[in-house]
């Protein structure tokens, strides 16, 4: 398997969990009972929450290496793109929407 055909799946695989995960989250905030209005701010938010993510990721340099080597400067790396990405996307959807808790 050729290194762009293994991060291309790395992507494909996050892409994935990041959408579970968000729509979990919302399906937790809200007690299984989605309202209409919520469910629609989670779709749009969602595209700007993947973006971001997958970005930071690769400014991270988190895609160059293999899961099982990962050493404490590797972790530290993952957890600020993780960190930075979560920040930025929530600033970009405060921004740009009237979305209120």
């Amino acid at each position: 398997m050729t290194a762009r055909l293994k991060t291309f799946l790395k992507i494909a695989i996050d892409l994935v969990i990041i959408g579970l995960c968000y729509y979990l989250a919302f399906f937790i905030q809200f007690e299984g009972r989605l309202p209409v209005d919520k469910l629609e701010h989670a779709f749009y938010s969602l595209f700007i929450v993947r973006i971001a993510n997958i970005f930071f990721l690769f400014i991270f340099n988190v895609y160059r290496n293999l899961i099982i080597y990962l050493s404490i400067s590797e972790l530290t790396r993952i957890a600020g793109a993780t960190g930075v990405a979560c920040l930025s996307s929530s600033f970009i959807i405060r921004l740009f929407t009237d979305y209120q808790i």
